[in-house]
């Protein structure tokens, strides 16, 4: 009985991180919806000279050019730290394989 209670509280500890994460996503795509609908920055709000840029849920979104230029290295830098995790589980899976 212990041990499916701790693993209840493992699970649902876990799950807070993604749910969080869902809620400030959807939170941040309506409000860049409405701000690119105004005429504005996705991310900052900003107006001016605006450049569009897809996303990976295939919708494009306008950005002044700081936000472009800081949201294309934020995609970078999370693909090279998704590529570190997958490399990093597969190591795991095959040193614990191994054993």
């Amino acid at each position: 009985m212990v041990e499916i209670i701790v693993a209840v509280l493992v699970v649902g500890g876990l799950a807070v991180l993604p749910i969080a994460g869902l809620i400030i996503q959807v939170w941040r795509d309506h409000r860049g919806k409405r701000r690119n609908a105004q005429g504005r920055c996705y991310a900052c709000g900003g107006s001016g000279f605006l450049l569009p840029l897809a996303h990976y849920k295939g919708a494009t979104f306008n950005y002044c050019v700081a936000c472009f230029q800081r949201q294309r290295r934020m995609s970078t830098m999370t693909g090279l730290v998704a590529a570190g995790v997958l490399v990093a589980g597969l190591c795991a899976w095959l040193i614990v394989r191994e054993l």
